[in-house]
This record gives C-alpha cells, sequence and structure tokens, in this order.
C-alpha cells in the first residue's frame, strides 16, 4: 500500500507537483534571463559604498542568480526524471494495448490533469481492482525513476 511506503508516498508527491514545478521552472529561468541581462556591464550600477557586501546591488543580484541557479537545479532533480517516465511510457515502441499505455494514460488524466479517480477509471474502462493495481505499478515505477 502507498501509506506505508515513504518512498511511495514521496514519488506520488512528485507526479502532483510535476506541473506546478514545471511552471516554477520556467518563471525561474525566465527571471535567470532579466537578471543574466542586467549583469552586463552597461546596466550595472556601481553606487553603493564598497565593503557594504550585500547593500551593493551587483553583489545582490550575483547571490539572487545563485540561489535562483540551485532552485532550477532542485527542480530539476525532480521534473526530468518524470519526463523521461512519460517518453518512455509513450514511445512508439510500446505496443497498443500495453500496460504501459495504462499507466501513461492514468499519469496524463490523474497527476498532470487533475481528474478524479472514479473518473480516470472510467475513460480507461478499467475495473476497480485493475485500475488500483496500475496506478500503484506507476508510483513505483515514478519512485524508480526518481531514485527512490
Amino acid at each position: 500500500m502507498l501509506k506505508d511506503d515513504p518512498a511511495l508516498r514521496r514519488a506520488e508527491g512528485y507526479l502532483y507537483g510535476y506541473r506546478e514545478n514545471v511552471a516554477r521552472l520556467e518563471a525561474l529561468r525566465s527571471e535567470l534571463k532579466r537578471l543574466d541581462a542586467m549583469s552586463s556591464v552597461g546596466a550595472q550600477r556601481y553606487d553603493a559604498p564598497p565593503g557594504e557586501g550585500i547593500a551593493d546591488p551587483v553583489s545582490a543580484r550575483l547571490e539572487r542568480i545563485e540561489k535562483m541557479e540551485a532552485d532550477i537545479l532542485y527542480l530539476e532533480r525532480w521534473t526530468r526524471p518524470i519526463e523521461r517516465l512519460m517518453e518512455d511510457l509513450g514511445s512508439p515502441f510500446v505496443l497498443e494495448g500495453s500496460v504501459k499505455r495504462d499507466l501513461l494514460a492514468i499519469l496524463k488524466l490523474r497527476y498532470l490533469g487533475g481528474n478524479t479517480w472514479g473518473r480516470t477509471a472510467d475513460e480507461l474502462s478499467l475495473g476497480r481492482t485493475t485500475f488500483f493495481q496500475r496506478k500503484k505499478e506507476l508510483v513505483r515505477t515514478a519512485a524508480r525513476y526518481l531514485g527512490l
């Protein structure tokens, strides 16, 4: 059961948070580009007295850039494996009718699409037991991709 395994609970949390993390990554990358453009010599201001560290606009901007880069690396650590999982499950080499097609559909409909469990099961025409077995298999697979 997922409730008994912290790694599976964590993997499911990353599946649920994937869309939000991707949106956050895009925002961070956009802001990083803006800050990087400000780092050009023409855009820099040197009006703070020397030795004030953080009060120096250039130093503050560099610290902010470093923090954003660390945040980007952290978010990529949890989004890239899910992207690889989606690519692998959606591969053209996966046979029609394969369980992997159901796993991809569950991932897209429930975790990325926000559908209820019941609606997702109905869309796939799966019985309750089969549906929850496939859901658990998806979460286990995601945990392996995430290295949990």
